[in-house]
C-alpha cells in the first residue's frame, strides 16, 4: 500500500534566525511528547547481545579492570541498503521499496531516503556514541550501493521476511533477510567484508516496533540484532561448527548484524501521523552489538529501567530523537567509566555526564557481587531549558520541554549537545523545568547478571533484578502494569521523583516529611541487600539539582579494603580464622581451602606475606579479570582449619596446618628467602589424616592424630614427646582440663597430655562415628568439672545427665557441623549451641532444648541445607547489650545473630552473598575495643563487618573456640537464683500439640529443686498412666510422654513439683490425633 504520511505529532516551529519561542509554558510535569509516547510504546525483539566485540581491545576491560589504554578505539560499520520486491500489499507499509521523493509535510527523518540520507543516520549514531562513550567509541562507516539512489534488490517481498507467523518462523525469516542482504552486496564484488567490525541492513518500509492498538500492517518487519547463536539456529541448523554467513567464497564470516527500517514514523489509527526519528533504534540495536544486554524484561516487554537508560524505554525519549545516555552499569560495563570506590566519607561530589569534573560515577560495595552505582543525570546542564542540535546540513535546531523549532526546514537530526534532554522532569514553583532528575542509585546484582547475560534475562524478574533503580519516591513502579484510573497510572516509566535530590517533594512532603533526603536501612526503599539483610548503607547530605551535586555516606558496618579474594567455592573454604601472625598486637585474618591453599591479611586488606599473586575470575559479560590474592602457603589438602600459636617462641603466632596426606607441617609469617611464600619452620610425617591439630599455647605442645589410630604430641621445635595407638581412625581432638579428648570413628577416649596414657573418665564419650568438630569441652552445670560433648554425624549429641551416670541422647535429626559454649540467656550456666540442618538449637545444662528455640535459619530447605553445607555457630555479644548472642551463616547468603530470647538482633541479618558453610569468627581487629565479625561467602571472598555496638566480649568468638584449636571454654560462671513459684504456672506445657505421631513433650521451669511427677487421665477421669519428670532447679526441665497405645482424645496431664518448702500442681490438656 503506499504511505500515509498525513502528518505530525510534535509542534515544530519553523523561526528567524532570533529562534524565539512563542509556545506557552506548561505547568504540568509531564512533555506533550512524552504522554503521546506513552499511549506508543516501542516493544522491541529481546534481541541477544554480542559477545564478539567484547573480545576486542575496544571493550577488554571490565568493571573490576578497567582502565584508558584500551580507548579510543575505532569500529567500521558497514550498512547495506536492501529493498524488497515491489508489492501492494494491506499487511506491510510502503511498497517494498525505499521513499525516494521528498514530502515537505514530514518532519523527522523526511525523505529522499537515499544514500546521503543514511549516511546522516550512521553520522547520528557515531556522534552519540562518541558522546555517550566520552570519546571511547569511535565510529567510521560506508553505505552501499554507492549509487545516490540504488539498492540491493531481496528476492522476496517484505511480507515473506514479516513476522506475521509464529515466533520460530519470523526469526527464521528476519535471519533470511540478513543473509539475502548480505549475499545481495556479495554478489556485486564491490566489497571486502573482512575490513568491517558492524554489519546494519537498512531496508525499506518502517519498523514493527510500537505497541498499536490496532495495527494494520503487522507484516511490517522489527527491528532485530542478530548474533552468532540466533543465525547458527536459524539458518546454520543448530551446527555447533557453524561460523556465520559466508562471504568471498568463505573467505570470510559474518557472525551478526543489525536490521533497522528506514524510518519509524507511522500512521495511526484514529491519530494520523506519529513521527519517531529512526535514531533511538538504532542506538539501542547498537548497543547489543556492543555487548550491552537488554535492561527491560524480555519475557513480557515491560520496562525494567524505564526511560532512565539505553536499553530500555530510554532509547525512545523524545521521540526517538533524544536517546537517554547509558546508565551508570552500561558505562562500567563497557569499561567508558571506572567507578570510584567508597565505603565512608563526608560531601563527595558527583558530576554529571557533561561536567567539567571528572567524578561520574561511584560504586558502594554491599557484597563481592552486589553493589549500588551512583550516577548525577542531568537533563539540562545550564538551566537554560534548551538543548540544542544540528542536522546533517548544520541547520541549528533548539529543543525545549515539548516542542523544537529550527530556522528553516531539517533533515536527519545528527548530533544533539544533551542527550538526557529527554528524561522526564519536575518544575520548580514557577511552573519552570528543574534540570534534574538528580542522582540516580542503582542496585546492581552481578550474580542476577552472570547468571542470565547469556539467556537475555538480566532483568527479567521485575523482583530480581540484576540492574534495579531504586525509586526515591518509594513506590517501585518501573515496569508495572497500571489501568488509566489506578494512581500509579503513568509512572510505569519512571518519574522525575525517582532520582535523589535535597527538595525531592515526594519524600519531604509525603513520605518523610520531617526528616532530610536519606537512603537507608529504614527507609522506603531501603539500602537493604537483595536477600533483605541490612548492608548498613546510609547515603545523606543529597545537595540540590546542579551539575555537580553532593552526598555524604556512611557505613557502621563497613571495613575498608574488604572483601578480599581468597578463591574456590563454599564447599571449599574453610571457617576463617584469627591470630596475630605479624607481631603487632593486632588479630590478622586467615582463610583456607580444602585444596590446601592458605590466605592471610591484616587487619588493613594488605597480605600478610608480599607477593604479586592474582586469580583470575570471571565477570557478568563472560570475560575475565585478575584480582589479587593473599596467598600466604599451599602445602596440600588440608584436614580442617589450621591452628594457630607462638610455637618456635618468635613473638607472633604460627600457622600450624595438618594435611590429608600426613603431613603436620608450621609456618611463619615472614619470607626470608623471598618467594613470595611463608617460610617453613618445621614439619613431621603422622601418617593420612582426617583430624584437626591442637595447641597446648602455655607449652606450645602440638597434638594430632591419623586415620590408623595413632594420637601424636609434638615440642614446639617438632621433636616428639609421645604417641598413643588407639586402634581406630581419629577423627578429632580437643584439650581438658590436663587431658586431651579424642574422638575416634567409633566412640572417643581420653588421654593424659603427658604422657598419651589412656585414662579413665565419666566424660559422655560418643559410641559412634563424630565429624571433624562436632566436639566442646566446658563446665556446663558449673560443678567444677568439666564435662565433654560429642556429637555424631547422625545427628546425636551425647550429653551429661545432671540426675545419674547415664548419658543423655539428644537426636536432631541432621548432621551437626559443630558445638559453641556460651551463657547466651545470662543465667548464669552455659548453653550448648549448634545447628543441624537450617534449624538452631540452643540446649541448657540438662540437655533441654531451650525456650525459644529451635531458630530456622534462613529460607533454604533442611534438605537442601545439609545436602550440601553444614554450619557451626560462634558466641559474642554483637550489641553491646551485656548478653552473648548466637552468630551462624545461613544457606541463603545472610549471617544471622540471635539473642538468647530467640529474637534476631537488631540491624541483622547482614549480607553474605551465596550459602554460608563452616563458622564465621569474631575479634577485635583495630584494638578499638569493638568486635569485628568476619565470614566466608560462597563466591570466595572473604568479608569483614565492623560491630559498633558490640562490647568487645566473647564466649566461643571462632571455630573450635580459639586460634589454638582447644575446643575448650574454661570460664566459670555464676548461676543466677531465680526467686518465685516453684513451678511457675505459666511454664508448664507440652509440645507439639496437637501431638500426631510418636510422643510428645511436656516441660515446666523449676526455680528450685523438686520431685516431679506427671499423671495422664482421658476425659472420663480415667489414669491412663503416670511417670516422673526430671527436678532440676533453676532450669527448664522435660519429659517425654510415649504415646504407643495411646487412642486418639483429649487428655488431662496433672504435673506435680513437690519442693522441700513447696507444693505446686498445674493441670494443661494434650491433644492427640491419629
Amino acid at each position: 500500500m503506499p504511505y500515509r504520511l498525513l502528518g505530525h505529532f510534535l509542534s515544530v516551529l519553523f523561526l528567524l534566525p532570533g529562534l524565539s519561542f512563542a509556545a506557552a509554558e506548561r505547568a504540568a510535569k509531564t512533555t506533550g511528547w512524552q504522554s503521546q509516547r506513552d499511549r506508543l510504546r516501542p516493544h522491541y525483539r529481546a534481541s541477544q547481545p554480542s559477545q564478539r566485540l567484547l573480545r576486542s581491545p575496544l571493550l577488554a576491560k571490565t568493571p573490576a579492570s578497567s582502565a584508558a589504554a584500551a580507548f579510543p578505539d575505532t569500529l567500521n560499520i558497514l550498512a547495506l541498503r536492501a529493498e524488497f520486491q515491489p508489492d501492494s500489499l494491506e499487511e506491510t507499509t510502503g511498497n517494498g521499496l525505499f521513499m525516494l521523493a521528498a514530502n515537505p509535510e514530514i518532519t523527522i527523518d523526511p525523505p529522499p531516503h537515499n544514500r546521503a540520507y543514511f549516511a546522516a543516520q550512521l553520522t547520528a549514531l557515531a556522534n552519540y556514541y562518541k558522546s555517550v562513550s566520552n570519546g571511547k567509541v569511535v565510529l567510521n562507516f560506508q553505505v552501499l550501493p554507492n549509487d545516490e539512489n540504488a539498492a540491493y534488490r531481496l528476492p522476496q517481498d517484505m511480507r515473506y521476511y514479516g513476522p506475521g507467523r509464529d515466533s520460530a518462523e519470523r526469526d527464521k525469516r528476519l535471519a533470511e533477510l540478513l543473509r539475502d542482504a548480505i549475499n545481495a552486496a556479495d554478489a556485486a564484488g564491490s566489497v571486502d567484508f573482512s575490513q568491517f567490525d558492524s554489519f546494519i541492513i537498512f531496508h525499506a518500509g518502517i519498523g514493527e516496533d510500537f505497541a498499536e492498538e490496532i495495527d494494520e500492517t503487522p507484516n511490517d518487519i522489527p527491528s532485530a540484532f542478530l548474533n552468532l547463536n540466533d543465525l547458527r539456529k536459524d539458518l546454520g541448523n543448530n551446527d555447533p561448527g557453524y561460523r556465520g554467513i559466508a562471504v568471498q567464497n568463505g573467505a570470510f564470516f559474518i557472525e551478526d548484524g543489525i536490521l533497522l527500517p528506514e524510518t519509524q514514523s507511522r500512521e495511526i489509527v484514529g491519530s494520523g501521523l506519529i513521527e519517531f526519528g529512526l535514531l533511538g533504534t538504532s542506538t539501542l540495536m547498537f548497543g547489543y552489538q556492543l555487548g550491552l544486554p537488554n535492561l527491560f524484561n524480555t519475557e513480557t516487554g515491560a520496562s525494567g529501567i524505564g526511560q532512565f537508560g539505553l536499553m530500555d524505554q530510554g532509547s525512545n525519549n523524545y521521540q526517538g530523537l533524544i536517546p537517554a545516555q547509558p546508565e551508570a552499569w552500561s558505562k562500567v560495563f563497557l569499561g567508558w567509566e571506572e567507578p570510584i570506590v567508597i565505603t565512608s566519607g563526608e560531601n563527595f561530589e558527583i558530576a554529571a555526564a557533561l561536567a567539567n569534573n571528572p567524578n561520574k560515577i561511584y560504586k558502594i560495595p554491599i557484597t563481592d557481587s552486589e553493589y549500588f552505582l551512583l550516577e548525577n543525570r542531568s537533563r539540562d546542564l545550564n538551566g537554560d531549558r534548551i538543548a540544542s542540535g544540528r542536522d546533517v546540513n548544520g541547520v541549528r535546531i533548539q529543543f525545549r520541554e515539548n516542542d523544537f523549532a529550527a530556522e528553516q526546514a531539517i533533515s536527519v537530526i545528527t548530533q544533539v549537545d544533551e542527550y538526557d534532554f529527554g528524561l522526564p522532569y519536575t518544575v520548580d514553583q514557577n511552573n519552570r523545568a528543574l534540570p534534574g532528575p538528580g542522582i540516580l542509585i542503582w542496585h546492581i546484582d552481578e550474580n542476577i547478571i552472570r547468571a542470565n547475560y547469556a539467556n537475555n534475562r538480566v532483568n527479567a524478574d521485575a523482583d530480581h533484578r540484576g540492574v534495579d533503580l531504586e525509586e526515591a519516591d518509594g513506590a517501585q513502579d518501573i515496569g508495572r502494569f497500571y489501568g488509566f484510573l489506578d494512581p500509579g497510572s503513568g509512572s510505569e516509566l519512571g518519574l522525575p521523583e525517582d532520582a535523589w535530590w535535597s527538595k525531592n517533594p515526594v519524600i519531604t512532603e509525603y513520605l518523610r516529611p520531617d526528616e532530610p533526603v536519606s537512603f537507608g536501612p529504614k527507609t522506603m526503599p531501603s539500602t537493604a541487600a537483595n536477600n533483605g539483610s541490612n548492608t548498613g548503607i546510609v547515603i545523606t547530605n543529597f545537595s540540590d539539582i546542579a551539575p555537580v551535586m553532593t552526598f555524604s555516606l556512611r557505613n557502621q558496618f563497613a571495613v575498608p579494603n574488604f572483601p578480599q579474594y581468597a578463591g574456590g567455592s563454599a564447599a571449599a573454604l574453610l571457617s576463617p580464622m584469627l591470630a596475630d601472625l605479624t607481631g603487632d598486637d593486632k588479630a590478622d585474618i586467615v582463610a583456607a581451602t580444602i585444596s590446601g591453599e592458605i590466605f592471610a591479611w591484616q587487619a588493613d586488606g594488605s597480605k600478610v606475606i608480599a607477593n604479586g599473586d592474582v586469580a583470575t575470575v570471571t565477570q557478568p559479560n563472560g570475560l575475565t579479570a585478575q584480582i589479587p590474592r593473599a596467598t600466604f602457603a599451599a602445602g596440600g589438602p588440608l584436614a580442617s582449619p589450621p591452628a594457630f600459636a607462638d610455637v618456635v617462641g618468635d613473638g607472633r603466632a604460627e600457622v600450624i596446618a595438618l594435611l590429608q596426606e600426613g603431613k603436620l607441617q608450621v609456618w611463619q609469617a615472614k619470607d626470608d628467602d623471598g618467594n613470595g611464600r611463608a617460610d617453613l619452620a618445621w614439619q613431621v610425617e603422622v601418617g593420612a589424616t582426617q583430624s584437626n591439630v591442637v595447641v597446648r599455647a602455655e607449652t606450645k605442645n602440638v597434638f594430632c592424630g591419623n586415620e590408623a589410630g595413632t594420637v601424636f604430641s609434638f615440642t614446639g621445635a617438632g621433636e616428639l614427646r609421645w604417641q598413643t595407638a588407639l586402634q581406630r581412625p581419629v577423627r578429632g581432638l580437643a584439650l581438658l582440663g590436663n587431658g586431651l579428648l579424642v574422638t575416634l570413628d567409633n566412640g572417643s577416649a581420653v588421654l593424659s597430655e603427658n604422657d598419651g596414657a589412656v585414662i579413665p573418665s565419666n566424660l559422655p564419650l560418643s559410641r559412634g562415628p563424630a565429624p571433624n568438630g562436632a566436639f566442646a569441652i566446658a563446665d556446663i552445670d558449673n560443678d567444677g568439672q568439666i564435662e565433654g560433648l560429642v556429637a555424631e554425624q547422625n545427628g546425636r549429641l551425647f550429653f551429661p545427665n545432671q540426675q545419674n551416670a547415664e548419658q543423655t541422647v539428644l537426636d536432631f535429626g541432621a548432621a551437626i557441623g559443630g558445638l559453641a559454649i556460651g551463657d547466651i540467656n545470662r543465667d548464669g550456666r552455659k548453653e550448648v549451641v549448634l545447628a543441624a540442618g537450617n534449624q538452631l538449637f540452643a540446649v541448657n545444662y540438662n540437655g533441654v532444648v531451650t525456650e525459644n528455640f529451635p531458630r530456622k535459619i534462613g529460607e533454604q530447605p533442611r534438605t537442601a541445607f545439609v545436602a550440601q553445607y553444614l554450619i557451626s555457630p560462634i558466641i559474642a555479644d554483637v550489641d553491646g547489650d551485656g548478653s552473648q548472642d548466637v552468630l551462624v551463616p545461613g544457606a541463603d547468603g545472610n549471617v544471622y545473630a540471635y539473642r538468647g530470647n530467640g529474637s534476631l538482633v537488631e540491624g541483622f541479618p547482614l549480607a553474605l552473598p551465596g550459602p554460608g558453610r563452616g563458622s564465621l569468627a569474631a575479634g577485635d581487629l583495630d584494638n578499638d575495643g569493638k568486635l569485628e565479625l568476619v565470614g566466608a561467602s560462597g563466591s570466595g571472598f572473604v568479608h569483614v563487618w565492623r560491630l559498633p555496638e558490640s562490647s568487645g566480649q566473647a564466649d566461643w568468638p571462632i571455630y573450635h573456640h580459639d586460634a589454638a584449636q582447644t575446643s575448650l571454654n574454661p570460664a566459670r560462671e555464676t548461676p543466677v537464683i531465680t526467686d518465685g513459684k516453684l513451678m511457675p504456672e505459666q511454664s508448664v506445657y507440652n509440645y507439639p500439640n496437637p501431638a500426631r505421631e510418636g510422643s510428645t513433650r511436656i516441660r515446666y521451669r523449676l526455680n528450685g529443686a523438686a520431685k516431679v511427677k506427671i499423671s495422664i487421665f482421658d476425659t472420663a477421669g480415667d489414669l491412663v498412666t503416670e511417670f516422673e519428670g526430671p527436678g532440676l532447679a533453676q532450669a527448664d526441665n522435660e519429659v517425654e510422654w510415649q504415646l504407643n497405645g495411646v487412642q486418639s482424645g483429649v487428655y488431662l496431664a496433672k504435673v506435680e513439683a513437690q519442693g522441700d518448702t513447696e507444693k505446686v500442681m498445674k493441670i494443661i490438656k494434650i491433644a492427640v490425633v491419629k
